[in-house]
């Protein structure tokens, strides 16, 4: 068994199977099929920043790039048994800290335009969008901040209130959800 077991077969498992499941895990991303919290485990959710980048995604990263760069120092470069394990670690962790660098430093890009106090729409005027039905929501489009939005309306008579139709908004209802009376 030691001689079917060696560090080439680790270094090659690591690599294939590390491979594989992040190459599908991003084509499941891709389509949609689920997302990346829901991909992740639970150890990802613990708010101290220390074990944030244990994740499912990371750790997968990681046994990938130490099987390739376990496989490049010993079959490449000739390297011993050990000196390839320490490279093997130290690309692994070099990755897992590159992928933590870029998704921190991209959680920052947030602009203060995807952000709204929709308490601000009261007393606005705008126009509806997708027709409002009696009792029914339909959308209107405000401009807030420099920013068109688009907001779920309901009317405040409970009457049908037609596209492209002035509207002002009275009252927030909701994250994304207003009352508004038609302006004639």
């Amino acid at each position: 068994m030691l001689a079917f077991f060696n560090i080439d077969t680790l270094f090659s498992y690591c690599a294939w199977g590390g491979t594989s499941i992040y190459v599908l895990r991003i084509l499941i991303g891709f389509a949609g099929a689920a997302d990346s919290e829901s991909m992740d485990t639970a150890v990802d959710h613990v708010s101290d920043d220390a074990f944030q980048f244990l994740s499912l995604n990371t750790l997968v990263g990681f046994l990938m790039m130490l099987g390739w760069g376990g496989l490049a120092a010993y079959r490449q470069f000739l390297l011993s048994e050990a000196v390839s394990l320490t490279i093997a670690v130290l690309v692994g962790a070099i990755f897992v800290l590159m992928t933590r660098l870029i998704f921190k430093n991209a959680k920052k890009l947030t602009s203060t335009g995807t952000v709204f106090d929709v308490h601000k729409a009261v007393g606005k005027q705008g126009r509806v969008y997708q027709k409002i039905q009696a009792n029914k929501r339909g959308v209107i489009h405000v401009i807030l901040d420099d920013f068109n939005r688009e907001l779920d309306a309901i009317s405040v008579d409970s009457r049908e209130i037609l596209s492209f139709q002035p509207v002002e908004i009275l009252k927030v209802v909701d994250r994304k959800t207003v009352i508004v009376k038609q302006v004639k």
